[in-house]
C-alpha cells in the first residue's frame, strides 16, 4: 500500500494481551491489520486524505489508535483517537502535533506537546466515561520542547502513564551563527515531582526524542543523544 508522507509516523505497530497489530496511514485514511488472525483485509478506522501520523497501542484488549488529519481549507490540524469503533476529538490546532498512546485502567491515554500561550505544555488525555477527556498538564516551559516519550505504567490501575520524558532548549541565530543549548529531561506523569534534568543534549533533528526502559527491579532507564553524537543512558530512578 501506498502509505502517506511527512515528518510524522504513519505507520504504528502495537501487541498486548495477546493481539498484534499493524496500522498504516495512506491516502483514503487509516488502516489497521491484525496480525496472525489469517486475515489480509484491514479495518478502516477511518477515512481522510489527509492524515499526516498515526501512534498505537492495545488497551483492556482493544486497539488504540492516536492519529493527526490536516484540514487544507482551514490551515489547522484535528488530532483524533480511535477506540472500540469510536473516533473521538482530542484538539485542534495549527501545528501537527506528535502524540503518545498508551494503556490506562480504563482505557487508553494520550500524551501531546502542547502549544499554547506562549508555552510548550506536556498535556495528559485519560479515558473518563467512555471518552478521552484532558486531565491537566504534566509540564510547561516557554522554551521549545521535542521528542516526548511516555512510559506504561507496570500499575494495571493506572489511569495514565508513570514517566515522561523529553527534551528542552533552543536553537537561535546569532551574530557568528547558530547557538544550541538542548537538555533531556524526565519526570512522574504525575507531575507531583520536579522534573530531572538528565543532561545535554545534542538536538539536529525534530524527530528525536528520550527513550525510557523499566529494568526488571523496576529501576526507570533513559536513553538520549547527546553532544558529539554519542548516545548517553542514565538511570533516573531506583525503585
Amino acid at each position: 500500500a501506498r502509505v502517506a508522507a511527512g515528518t510524522l509516523p504513519v505507520v504504528a505497530a502495537a501487541a498486548g494481551e495477546g493481539r498484534t497489530y499493524v496500522v498504516t496511514a495512506d491516502s483514503t485514511g487509516v488502516l489497521a491489520y491484525e496480525v496472525g488472525t489469517g486475515e489480509g483485509e484491514p479495518v478502516r478506522l477511518a477515512d481522510s486524505p489527509t492524515v499526516r501520523g498515526v501512534w498505537a497501542a492495545v488497551s483492556g484488549g482493544e486497539l488504540a489508535v492516536a492519529w493527526v488529519e490536516r484540514d487544507r481549507t482551514a490551515g489547522r490540524t484535528r488530532h483524533w483517537l480511535s477506540y472500540r469503533g469510536e473516533n473521538h476529538p482530542l484538539f485542534t490546532h495549527t501545528q501537527e502535533t506528535p502524540l503518545q498512546v498508551g494503556a490506562g485502567a480504563d482505557g487508553p491515554w494520550v500524551v501531546a506537546n502542547l502549544r499554547e500561550d506562549g508555552e510548550a505544555r506536556l498535556t495528559l488525555f485519560t479515558w473518563e466515561g467512555g471518552a478521552p477527556a484532558r486531565t491537566g498538564v504534566v509540564h510547561a516551559t516557554d522554551l521549545s520542547v521535542r521528542g516526548v516519550f511516555a512510559l506504561d505504567d507496570p500499575d494495571p490501575g493506572a489511569p495514565g502513564p508513570a514517566w515522561v520524558a523529553w527534551l528542552e532548549g533552543q536553537t537561535e541565530m546569532t551574530p557568528v551563527g547558530l547557538s544550541s543549548e538542548w537538555h533531556a529531561y524526565a519526570m512522574p506523569a504525575t507531575g507531583a515531582a520536579r522534573p530531572v534534568d538528565l543532561g545535554l543534549a545534542d538536538v539536529i533533528d525534530e524527530r528525536q526524542t528520550v527513550a525510557l526502559g523499566l529494568t526488571a527491579d523496576g529501576d526507570v532507564l533513559a536513553l538520549w543523544r547527546a553532544y558529539e553524537s554519542t548516545l548517553q543512558a542514565s538511570r533516573v530512578e531506583g525503585r
